[in-house]
C-alpha cells in the first residue's frame, strides 16, 4: 500500500512520464506505416487530375489523421509522435516525393510533439492542432517548390507524370492559391483528429484523454 501511494504522488503511473517501451515502438513503427499508406493511398487516386493534385495533402489528412489519433492515444508519451512523422518523412523521400516534403514531415512532428506536451499528452484539443500543424507542413512541403523551385519540381512531376501534366500544375498554382490550400489542410487535420476522437471514443475514455 506504501509503495502504491508513492507511485502515485510520484506520477510513476503516468504514461506520459514513462519512456518508450518495446511494444510502443512497436505500435508506432507499425501504425507509422499504415499512416503511410492511407495517406498515399489517398494522394495516389486524387493526383490522377491537376485539381486532385493540389487538393490531396489536406484530404489524405482526414483519413491518415484517425491512425494518428490513434496513435497518440495509444502512445501519450513524449518523443512518440518523431517516430511515424519521421518514418513517413523518410520513406515519402525514398519513393521519390522530394527533400522538401521529408523536411516538412519533420517539421511537423517536432511541432506536433510541442502541441502534445503543452496538453501534457492528454488534451485532445493540443493533440489535434499539433496534427492539423503535421497536416499543414506537408501541404507546405509539397507544394511550396512549385512556387519557389518550379525547374526543379516540373523535371520531378514531368518525370513521373508527362510533360504536359507537370506544367499544368505549375501554371495552375499561384501564391494565394497556395496560402488557402494550407489552410485548408489545417482544417482538414482537425476533421481527422475529430473523426479519430468519434472513431476510437472507447480508447480514448480508456486512456483519459479530455
Amino acid at each position: 500500500m506504501e509503495n502504491s501511494a508513492k507511485n502515485v504522488a510520484g506520477g510513476a503511473s503516468s504514461p506520459s512520464k514513462q519512456g518508450l517501451r518495446a511494444k510502443d515502438l512497436i505500435a508506432l513503427g507499425v501504425f507509422g506505416l499504415i499512416y503511410f499508406v492511407a495517406t498515399m493511398l489517398v494522394m495516389g487516386v486524387l493526383s490522377m487530375s491537376v485539381a486532385g493534385f493540389l487538393v490531396a495533402p489536406a484530404v489524405s489528412s482526414i483519413l491518415a489523421g484517425i491512425v494518428w489519433t490513434y496513435l497518440r492515444v495509444r502512445v501519450p508519451k513524449p518523443w512518440a509522435m518523431l517516430i511515424p512523422g519521421f518514418l513517413c518523412g523518410i520513406v515519402m523521400f525514398l519513393i521519390g516525393t522530394g527533400w522538401p516534403v521529408a523536411v516538412s514531415y519533420f517539421v511537423g512532428a517536432l511541432l506536433a510533439e510541442g502541441c502534445s506536451a503543452i496538453g501534457k499528452y492528454k488534451s485532445f484539443l493540443w493533440n489535434s492542432i499539433g496534427y492539423a500543424l503535421v497536416s499543414a507542413c506537408f501541404m507546405i512541403g509539397s507544394h511550396l517548390p512549385l512556387i519557389v523551385m518550379p525547374q526543379y519540381y516540373l523535371d520531378m512531376l514531368s518525370a513521373s507524370g508527362g510533360v504536359e501534366y507537370g506544367q499544368q500544375i505549375m501554371n495552375t498554382i499561384t501564391p494565394a492559391m497556395f496560402c488557402g490550400l494550407v489552410v485548408l489542410a489545417f482544417v482538414t487535420g482537425i476533421i481527422g483528429s475529430l473523426l479519430g476522437r468519434l472513431f476510437l471514443k472507447r480508447h480514448f475514455e480508456r486512456a483519459g484523454i479530455a
